[in-house]
């Protein structure tokens, strides 16, 4: 009875706490990271194009790294052949075959 000056201050402080990180940064927009695409591996590839064409791995990017994943550990399967017959491998370490 006689402690509600204190839990009113506590639940106060508390609700301060734990609403800190939504009202700290209201109203501050944060700076989109920088991307790009001149890196020193890119830099080193002497073609550089992309395994399959360009609309195809923006929207199939994600579904074809994780089909190579389960064909490289299930199935023993490490050669890719794109539509156009060239083969890859499916080594995250070298990525085009001498065949």
């Amino acid at each position: 009875m006689y402690d509600k000056g204190k839990i009113a201050a506590g639940i106060l402080i508390f609700l301060a706490l734990v609403t800190f990180p939504f009202w700290y940064g209201k109203g501050r927009t944060a700076t989109p990271p920088s991307i790009s695409l001149d890196t020193p591996e890119i830099r080193k590839l002497a073609v550089k194009e992309c395994i399959e064409p360009t609309p195809y791995m923006r929207a199939n990017h994600m579904e074809l790294v994780k089909s190579w994943r389960e064909a490289v550990v299930r199935e023993e399967n490490r050669v890719y052949v794109n539509r156009e017959g060239k083969k890859y491998s499916m080594r995250k370490t070298r990525n085009i075959l001498n065949l």
